[in-house]
């Protein structure tokens, strides 16, 4: 909702900005009528009284008759013309606090006769009046804003929807669901195009992607057709009588290598095969049975090496998996601690709280290389030339289907492979 979010902001930022410019002119432009029809009153009361002097210099008592200060002097000589009308301040010596006026004063001639005219107009209660106006301008505004701000809200709501519906089928999809993302017309044009766009897209990448995936299978099983026939060929020649050394050692070679390319090519096979999504049947499996056969099956490498086999199992494993690829996981597992081992090493497997840790002595990791870079494809320990550079990257997507966690840590010679099931 940040884009809904940042729309809202901004129709408030707006609003608020709008508000004070126009409660600023409104005050201003209220204040100035007020302060007008003030001027217009007093102006009339000092016409009103200059009129009376002109023809009466006897001052009757205007106080009293107007209901404010008005102080009135007549001279009997002449006096310098002045005029000003501005606010002033009076201290009240009764509460001692200022009062505010609009204060108008005059000193003019009439006949042979000076006179200065002081009237003075409280704005007490204008000012409170000022108070009040601002304080229904406040209320009204929060009022305004919040109900607009609800529409605004509801509004937008409305017509970001079919976006993060959109949005919202983007970040679901996957590329290897059976159904088809499907975006559903909208009355908003802009939406509606972008729709028609991830639809068209959409049936392109699928397609593209099962195209990829038939190619790669067919072409994986086609290369596993010719490597059997070689590898029987030489086989073959193998047993033939004729044979010099050099020939022997070159058939030696051709042999390993294809050995090699059937083994890549499977190890390659079966990455695809857990991409795909092709080993669906799930079950729970016990992964320290796993562990019991598996060392069964490589009993007799472990006794070629001469290894010392430590196991403690405290609490059974068990896994919400497929059942091939927990034995593909743990065979590699096993098979990775024996190969990269040394003679007369170590293998120490513990399962305990759902978590698998098996560790083996070997040759430490060259200083320059990362224990996480093995988890990648064609990455392999420097020292060893034979391997694929598959086993670890195998068992990470195994680990991946699996919902389970693996990490891979390289102690001096020890070397040490944690697996936790995350559920």
């Amino acid at each position: 909702m940040k884009l809904l979010n940042k729309t809202l902001i901004l129709f408030f930022s707006t609003s608020l900005f709008v508000f004070i410019i126009g409660g600023f002119g409104f005050y201003g432009m209220l204040k100035h009528l007020f302060y007008k029809q003030i001027d217009e009153g007093l102006l009339t009361e000092k016409a009103i009284i200059e009129t009376e002097i002109h023809h009466n210099p006897d001052v009757p008592d205007y106080t009293s008759r107007f209901g404010h200060e008005i102080e009135v002097i007549v001279y009997n000589r002449g006096v310098k013309p002045s005029f000003s009308l501005k606010d002033t301040a009076i201290l009240d010596t009764i509460s001692s606090e200022e009062t505010n006026y609009r204060y108008l004063s005059v000193f003019s001639n009439a006949r042979k006769h000076g006179y200065y005219i002081g009237i003075l107009q409280p704005l007490s209660g204008i000012h409170e009046l000022f108070r009040s106006v601002a304080e229904v301008l406040l209320s009204m505004f929060l009022f305004l804003m919040l109900l607009l701000g609800l529409i605004n809200y509801m509004i937008s709501k409305s017509l970001w929807r079919p976006f993060y519906n959109t949005l919202k089928k983007i970040t679901r999809y996957d590329v290897k669901d059976t159904a088809l993302m499907e975006f559903q017309p909208t009355d908003i044009a802009e939406f509606d195009r972008l729709n028609k766009v991830l639809n068209s897209m959409s049936r392109k990448i699928r397609q593209d992607f099962y195209n990829l995936k038939e190619f790669t299978e067919n072409a994986s099983h086609e290369i596993q057709t010719p490597l059997a026939i070689i590898k029987s060929k030489l086989e073959i020649l193998v047993q033939s009588e004729d044979l010099t050394p050099a020939q022997a050692e070159l058939i030696d070679t051709i042999s390993k290598a294809a050995t090699r390319l059937s083994k890549l090519n499977s190890g390659l096979i079966l990455i695809a095969r857990i991409e795909n999504n092709q080993y669906v049947e799930v079950e729970s499996v016990d992964m320290a049975l796993l562990v019991e056969h598996s060392l069964e099956s490589f009993a007799d490498f472990i006794e070629h090496k001469n290894l010392s086999l430590e196991k403690t199992i405290r609490r059974p494993m068990f896994v919400s998996m497929n059942y091939v690829l927990a034995e593909i996981l743990v065979n590699n597992l096993i098979g990775n601690a024996i190969k990269h081992n040394i003679i007369n090493g170590y293998i120490r497997i513990s399962i305990e709280d759902n978590t698998l840790i098996i560790s083996n002595s070997g040759n430490p990791l060259p200083g320059d290389e990362n224990p996480l870079d093995l988890f990648s494809r064609f990455k392999k320990r420097s020292q060893n030339t034979d391997s694929l550079g598959l086993g670890l990257a195998i068992v990470k997507k195994i680990c991946d289907t699996g919902k389970m966690s693996i990490s891979y840590v390289n102690q001096g010679d020890e070397h040490i492979i944690t697996i936790k099931s995350r559920f």
